[in-house]
């Protein structure tokens, strides 16, 4: 059976970390669901495969050197794994820690997870100190520093008798705590919250690690005919079922939230987090002091931002290669002159966020003519964009206070 289309993108990401596949409408479909971690190999993949080889190797368990064996193997397919994938800042994060827990196995000793999690972190940025401003790098250390404190807390909120609720419920303990500490970093550098994150993670999450796991199992069974197209069959259907509950996830109304924060608020969420996780572990008035304190400033800069924004005005004119922006504000409207509707969108839509602007009005860039003029402030706007200018003459002379020349003009021959 051939894989390909989505499925293959998908199996490709999961497996290998091969991005290039997916489409733009795929990445849409897991990043709004938030869900766009299972498409890159990380931490969550890596400790799949590392209990799968645990599993696949535990006949070697029965005599002590075998046993030294079997984590040396788990230690050098890890990294074989890692090499494959291209050694991104999170494969090699993860599969340093979980080699430190290899060797901990080894030597019979008991390994602290904080230990080892620092320890990973100040090796990486030994061999790469700009790993610390990487994006991926501080959401797969907060993420999972927050799950390892908080998960076990919040697990204990509700205790269940039936093995599946209970597996449903760790889930979802697993992800609330993993948003505590990669949410506020999503808000800061992407500016949305995607609202039925748990709902996403109750789908990808478990079949991602079957998708692994089959990948792995069709490898293994690819040469024997019968057996190969059954796994084969099971793998795709099961990437399809995947994709089609993120989808109708995708569809839901509100999927998402945009908020706009700055650094000062990225620190105030992270001061709230930490008060929650104070309190968590012995309730003081000083914690409760220190949540507080942290959202009141927290909402006193949104509402100090919607009051100044309240008079703004401004005219805008992006940089880009591929499309002519021009983007003017004030309280009274929001207008964007361009030539691509699209791309206008993506440069613009940081800067109407932060300042609470509404949906602009859009007016098409004149392409016959290859000349604009409007006016903006009591001042008067030309836009060029094109050479067909030169093949034009005015009956009456254009006042121009401010003249726009784009990367369409050349110089006149």
């Amino acid at each position: 059976m051939n894989i390909d289309g989505n499925e293959f993108a998908i199996i490709s990401a999961l497996t290998l970390g091969y991005t290039d596949a997916i489409s733009p409408e795929l990445r849409d479909s897991f990043s709004v669901t938030g869900a766009s971690h299972i498409l890159s190999v990380s931490g969550l993949h890596v400790g799949i495969i590392y209990v799968m080889l645990g599993f696949m190797l535990g006949f070697l368990d029965k005599w002590k050197r075998t046993r030294k064996i079997k984590w040396i193997a788990v230690i050098l397919f890890l990294w074989f794994y890692a090499f494959v994938t291209g050694l991104s800042p999170s494969v090699s994060r993860s599969v340093f820690m979980f080699s430190l827990f290899a060797v901990a196995k080894i030597t019979d000793r008991q390994s602290s997870v904080y230990n080892n999690i620092f320890l990973s972190a100040f090796v990486l940025l030994i061999i790469n100190p700009m790993w610390l401003f990487n994006v991926g790098f501080q959401l797969s250390y907060s993420a999972l520093l927050s799950i390892l404190y908080f998960q076990p807390k919040i697990a204990k909120w509700l205790v269940f008798k039936n093995r599946i609720l209970t597996y449903c419920w760790e889930l979802t303990s697993v992800s609330i705590a993993a948003q505590l500490g990669a949410a506020p970093l999503c808000l800061y550098y992407f500016h949305q919250f995607p609202n039925y994150f748990l709902l996403s993670n109750f789908v990808g999450v478990p079949l991602s690690g079957i998708i692994i796991y089959l990948d792995v199992a069709l490898l293994i069974t690819n040469s024997i005919p019968m057996i190969g197209s059954i796994v084969s069959w099971l793998l795709v259907t099961t990437t399809k079922l995947m994709y089609g509950g993120l989808k109708i996830i995708e569809n839901l109304p509100f999927v998402t939230t945009n908020i706009w924060i700055d650094s000062v608020q990225l620190i105030l969420i992270y001061a709230s987090v930490f008060a929650i996780g104070l309190l968590m572990y012995k309730i003081k008035y000083k914690y409760f002091l220190l949540f507080f304190v942290s959202a009141i400033l927290f909402f006193g800069i949104n509402i100090f931002r919607a009051v100044s924004d309240t008079n703004i005005d401004e005219l805008i004119v992006f940089n880009s290669k591929r499309s002519v922006t021009v983007n003017m504000v004030n309280s009274r409207q929001n207008t964007v002159i361009t030539n691509n509707v699209e791309t206008s969108k993506t440069l613009a839509k940081d800067f109407w966020l932060h300042h609470g602007i509404s949906a602009p009005d859009y007016h098409i860039l004149d392409t016959i003519f290859g000349i604009d003029a409007f006016r903006f402030a009591d001042k008067n706007f030309v836009v060029i964009s094109s050479n067909k200018i030169y093949d034009r003459y005015a009956t009456t002379r254009l006042k121009t206070d401010y003249l726009i020349i784009t990367k369409g003009v050349s110089p006149s021959e």
